[in-house]
């Protein structure tokens, strides 16, 4: 999770919480990398969840289950919060209707899971 203040938050009917943070910067005089990190975080209370999810929703140690960066290169200052809404606006437009769906929290929580798994036994894997 990332520490400071979001941009904006979005709670969306399933339980997501979507939060937008800036994480961009200036990398050549007047040009700027827009970098909008999107973070959800699944409500623990949510009733798309079962108790066995929200049991292992609990064990986990960081409860973000989707993350996605927008990025703009060479965008000048004054077009800084503009652009950054664009991102935002456009990525409501395209994704908002997938992750709203019902099922949407237990499934990022199954991928979350099986991510986990998977990491956890690579390094004692032998080809």
């Amino acid at each position: 999770m990332i520490e400071s203040p979001p941009l904006r938050t979005l709670l969306l009917e399933n339980g997501i919480s979507l939060r937008f943070y800036d994480a961009g910067n200036r990398y050549f005089g007047d040009f700027h990398r827009v970098l909008i990190v999107v973070e959800g975080v699944v409500d623990m209370g949510t009733a798309a969840l079962s108790e066995q999810q929200r049991a292992a929703l609990a064990a986990l140690p960081d409860p973000v289950l989707f993350r996605r960066d927008l990025e703009r290169m060479g965008v000048t200052s004054e077009r800084l919060r503009a652009t950054a809404c664009e991102l935002i606006d456009s990525f409501l437009a395209s994704a908002r209707g997938y992750l709203e769906r019902p099922d949407m929290p237990g499934r990022l929580l199954e991928k979350r899971l099986a991510d986990k798994k998977r990491r956890r036994s690579l390094p004692g894997r032998h080809r």
